[in-house]
């Protein structure tokens, strides 16, 4: 430990709807996509539109993620009430923004979806803050699922009048995005040339995941459907602080010691994962060589961020705990089994991922959330936490509870 070490904790998740069951949504997303596929071919007749809708079931039966993975998600695109939903046998309900579906089968606009993101980052900024919070030194904003400038972190902090606080974007790294924000707080406490004279005191993290609101309704490949059943919304906060800070504020509870931090970008990898601007929705790509190229990496990776915290990977590695982002069931297995680890070094992993799906750069602080609050785990315990993400780039940090 040194002076400059900083130390994360007070993770926040935000609810903004209530989660639903994977398979109301399944259900759900079938009716939707059925609706829209009937719109955009003209069908008129009740067989027409029936044999639609036994097509669309048939391909979210065989590529949609079961709930034996994913219970529930945060989807806030779409009703959270049973009713809304037709779960209770009434009529579903259009989501919100999907009004015009006969007309506008594809959905809303890409900027209508934007306009909802900048509406629900700034819920989520509001309820996390509530109404007498100090301002932070520095609010650094993730998400990879939204853009409008001003960023909803900006009209936020204009709005509390928050004028000595700065706001710094980290956008575009999907799932590995929470380890770019952390090395930026870190920096930004740490560095004589970014930091005031009088030192500061805490840097902020906001995560705005709005995954739901780039559902597609025409598009029906294998692809598109997993993602549409694999992610879900997520939005937390928490807080980077210098470690004396930290210490003289007990009531801030247990922490993570920041120790070291890795990212690589594996070679020849470039196109296997991208998540590119579409007409009315962010594209996403996921190639089925991922898991493979992860598998292939995640040893070689792992050793060399315990190497920069003064590790060695196979000498601790039974002593640690584990935040892995998971991708998805074959990338937690892949993970497991390449870098020789029991299952229940993914419990904290698994729990999310069965609780909330893919919440993109979100999931890893949801895990170290479980992580630091688990009693099991002690003070000075390591934990190494991992994700991936475009590039394809893996990225990671090496923490210790504090």
């Amino acid at each position: 430990m040194t002076e400059s070490s900083v130390v994360i904790g007070s993770f926040t998740p935000i609810q903004l709807q209530k989660p639903v069951r994977q398979e109301h949504l399944l259900n759900y997303y079938a009716w939707l996509m059925a609706s829209a596929r009937c719109a955009a071919s003209g069908a008129d007749t009740p067989q027409a539109a029936g044999q639609i809708m036994l097509d669309v079931q048939e391909k979210i039966r065989r590529y949609g993620i079961s709930p034996n993975f994913v219970s529930r998600r945060q989807f806030n695109v779409f009703p959270d009430s049973e009713e809304a939903l037709g779960v209770r046998g009434g009529a579903p309900q259009l989501p919100e923004g999907f009004e015009d579906l006969l007309t506008q089968p594809e959905g809303p606009s890409l900027g209508k979806r934007m306009e909802r993101f900048e509406a629900l980052a700034l819920a989520a900024l509001g309820k996390w803050y509530g109404a007498e919070a100090k301002a932070p030194d520095d609010l650094i904003h993730v998400t990879c699922s939204g853009y409008v400038a001003p960023s909803p972190a900006q009209r936020f902090v204009s709005q509390r009048r928050w004028s000595s606080t700065t706001v710094l974007h980290s956008y575009g790294m999907g799932c590995y995005g929470a380890f770019p924000a952390i090395r930026s707080a870190v920096g930004l406490l740490t560095s004589p040339v970014l930091s005031r004279p009088e030192g500061k005191r805490r840097v902020d993290i906001m995560h705005t995941e709005y995954l739901s609101g780039h559902v597609t309704t025409l598009k029906d490949a294998p692809g598109d459907i997993i993602d549409m059943t694999l992610f879900g919304d997520g939005f937390i906060g928490y807080s980077a602080y210098p470690e004396d800070v930290f210490r003289s504020s007990p009531r801030l509870g247990p922490g993570l010691r920041v120790l070291s931090a890795h990212e690589e970008i594996i070679p020849d990898s470039l196109d296997e994962m991208t998540w590119k601007l579409g007409a009315h929705q962010f594209d996403m790509h996921l190639s089925k060589n991922v898991p493979l190229l992860i598998r292939e990496n995640v040893l070689g990776f792992a050793r060399n961020l315990c190497m920069r915290a003064g590790l060695d990977f196979e000498r601790t590695k039974e002593n640690m705990f584990y935040a892995i982002h998971p991708g998805g069931p074959k990338i937690l297995d892949h993970t497991r089994d390449v870098l020789g680890l029991s299952e229940d070094k993914l419990v904290y992993s698994r729990r999310v991922f069965q609780e909330l799906g893919n919440m993109c750069s979100a999931a890893v602080p949801y895990i170290l959330k479980d992580v630091l609050e688990d009693p099991a785990v002690p003070s000075g315990a390591h934990v190494l936490s991992m994700g991936f993400g475009p590039g394809l780039t893996a990225s990671g940090l090496m923490l210790q509870k504090v």
